[in-house]
């Protein structure tokens, strides 16, 4: 019986490394597109409308990325053929997706970038001696949320700098106390007029 045993854990540990290079093969052939639609789907739930739509988008942005890649030599002439390629590939990524998806894959893929810059923003508040934990935890939601609202206005009309810009002019009036007075601190520390956190009048 133990024999057995043996036997059968020796082939279990023979086949573990093939099944290994199997899926890694496996991934290898997967195209570009097929990747970012699980990328997509491991953040919203996809239709399989949009699966197809966003798959021939995909797909006909990595064909458009290697014909400039391959076949453009002018530098400055492939950037903005470049550039069109990527804003079409936004557009429809951004009109694919329901609104309800739009927000929470653009919460989600820009969630690094405003976790940063919230710590950022809440250290200088920290360094100002003027609050206690309890109060920087509560500042840094507000900044939190502020950045994130901003940062999906950003995301979602990269491309469409008008509409940006009057959606940010309109969003600063919502802006929270918390982090024009973290703004105003960090001109302040760039000025020389800032020191351990004190203001050097």
């Amino acid at each position: 019986m133990k024999q057995i045993f043996i036997v059968l854990g020796l082939i279990f540990l023979s086949i573990q490394p093939l099944m290994s290079q199997l899926d890694s093969t496996k991934n290898r052939r997967m195209s570009g597109a097929e990747r970012k639609l699980i990328e997509i789907n491991k953040i919203v739930d996809l239709s399989p409308a949009q699966e197809k739509s966003l798959k021939a988008a995909y797909t006909l942005y990595q064909q458009k990325s290697d014909s400039i890649l391959f076949n453009v030599a002018d530098p400055a002439e492939a950037a903005v053929l470049k550039y069109r390629a990527d804003k079409q590939l936004q557009e429809t990524l951004i009109y694919t997706l329901t609104e309800q998806q739009r927000i929470q894959y653009l919460t989600i893929t820009g969630t690094p970038d405003v976790m940063a810059k919230t710590e950022a923003k809440v250290e200088t508040l920290r360094e100002s001696g003027q609050y206690s934990e309890e109060e920087l935890v509560q500042k840094g939601k507000e900044i939190f949320d502020y950045l994130m609202a901003e940062k999906i206005v950003y995301l979602r009309d990269k491309y469409n700098i008008a509409k940006q810009r009057d959606n940010i002019r309109r969003l600063r009036n919502s802006q929270p106390a918390s982090l024009r007075e973290s703004d105003t601190r960090e001109k302040l520390k760039v000025l020389g007029r800032m020191n351990k956190g004190k203001v050097k009048w």
